[in-house]
């Protein structure tokens, strides 16, 4: 008996470090990965009543089932954005032998390249830009990638692979973060990971001299009638800028869907939200993004005085988000209408080449030869002010039509439209989520 234990205590111990444990797939997670995701096939199936086969994965080995594929979707689905801007997910593998299988048959099949073998590891590329490495533990895909970099980028996704605990992402406190949120699928991003454009409302109430890495949104998602909807909110792991932020979301009030018809066009994005603008000014003024915005147009037009003026809601509707060619229109309810009595001088001082002239009753168009903005203010006892880089956009915002909001109540809401977006990073994104949501019409974020 004295000899029975010990055998058996070195078989165990020798089980426990040649299998791999249920976190150790996370491993290969780069660290200073720049955004997590995380996605809970089980929790996300009871959501959305979609089978644990919908998934990105099993799509694209063509596969319908995890145990024919040697995959584990008992535990969750990571992707991230390396620092560099590449894009890559890792999920857990259980049987690295029937995986190999399920790859050497699309081989076959012409649907991915044969296995080769790298550091203990194999790799593959499926449909011509998807790097796929195989481990004892992990599955790990990254791309698009070309053909010129691919053997490069196996080398590297090496390095990930056999990489330990203290090597990736699982400790940090954005890994931790994400792990905290309870739902079906999890993000943490810093604010450098995101378009630049979109950043910058991210970014809105840190001080000035944060850096775009230091502003974290963390949000839950989850989908309802094509609706990719998230509900997040911005925060900084540095104590200073975290508590700007914090004050700043105070900022934000509840809307009231006074422009809800506005949310039914097809615009690539439309915002909403609710503000005093003596509070809100202050907060784009010390942001860069909309600081620079805001001279551009302050050249001609005192926008900081008729933003000051804002009480209630406010949307704004963009078509076009090129600098040269920007299409978007504004409408906000008005505390005060008092700018209007400075527009003479307006007219008086625009820069040379340009000129302010009247338009219609209470509406004016400012022109510099190559970009119009029509803006003016509407009658009744409730005021608004309303502008657009065309006559139609500008009319939409001075006569809302009256529709309730979807999202009323809300602090914060943006709408992306997908089928007029023209940014890879989110496309990739939202073709990798293809699989388990179904085809998604927009993006709608929502701050908690």
């Amino acid at each position: 008996m004295k000899r029975v234990i010990p055998l058996v205590m070195i078989c165990i111990s020798g089980m426990l470090l040649t299998a791999c444990s249920n976190a150790e797939y996370t491993h290969a997670i780069p660290e200073g990965s720049t955004a997590l995701a995380s996605v809970d096939v089980v929790t996300l199936g009871r959501q959305t009543k979609l089978e644990a086969k919908a998934n990105p994965f099993l799509s694209w080995l063509g596969v319908s089932d995890a145990a024919e594929c040697g995959m584990d979707f008992g535990s969750k689905l990571y992707f991230f954005e390396t620092a560099d801007g590449s894009l890559g997910a890792v999920a857990k593998v259980n049987n690295r032998s029937k995986l190999e299988k399920v790859i050497a048959k699309m081989a076959e099949n012409k649907k991915a390249k044969p296995l080769v073998e790298k550091k203990g590891f194999a790799f593959t590329v499926l449909n011509g830009t998807w790097v796929v490495g195989v481990s004892d533990c992990a599955l790990m895909v990254m791309g698009p990638a070309l053909s010129n970099v691919q053997t490069q980028l196996m080398s590297q996704m090496a390095k990930w692979l056999s990489q330990d605990e203290e090597s990736s992402m699982v400790g940090t406190p954005m890994f931790e973060r994400l792990d905290s949120i309870q739902s079906g699928v999890a993000l943490v991003a810093q604010a450098q990971a995101l378009p630049e454009k979109l950043a910058s409302l991210f970014t809105l109430g840190a001080p000035k001299d944060a850096d775009a890495s230091q502003v974290v949104l963390a949000a839950e998602m989850g989908v309802a009638d094509g609706q990719l909807q998230i509900k997040g909110e911005t925060f900084s792991f540095n104590r200073r800028i975290n508590e700007a932020l914090q004050q700043s979301a105070k900022a934000f009030r509840p809307v009231k869907g006074k422009y809800g018809a506005v949310a039914a066009n097809h615009h690539l994005v439309t915002l909403f939200m609710n503000v005093d603008g003596k509070q809100f000014l202050p907060l784009l003024r010390q942001n860069d993004f909309w600081q620079t915005m805001l001279m551009g147009v302050n050249t001609a037009i005192d926008m900081d005085n008729i933003i000051k003026a804002i009480d209630g809601d406010v949307a704004v509707a963009v078509n076009s988000l090129d600098a040269a060619s920007l299409k978007m229109a504004m409408g906000a309810e008005m505390g005060s209408l008092a700018f209007v009595e400075d527009i003479g001088y307006w007219k008086q001082s625009c820069p040379q080449g340009s000129h302010i002239d009247d338009w219609q009753k209470n509406g004016w168009m400012f022109t510099n030869g190559k970009q119009n903005i029509y803006f003016g203010v509407s009658e009744g006892s409730a005021p608004l002010f309303y502008s657009g880089t065309d006559k139609e956009a500008a009319q939409m915002m001075a006569k809302p039509a009256a529709s309730s909001l979807q999202y009323e109540g809300e602090k914060l809401v943006v709408i992306i439209r997908l089928s007029q977006v023209d940014n890879d990073v989110v496309k990739t994104f939202m073709s990798i989520l293809e699989p388990m949501f179904g085809k998604l019409d927009s993006i709608v974020y929502m701050r908690k």
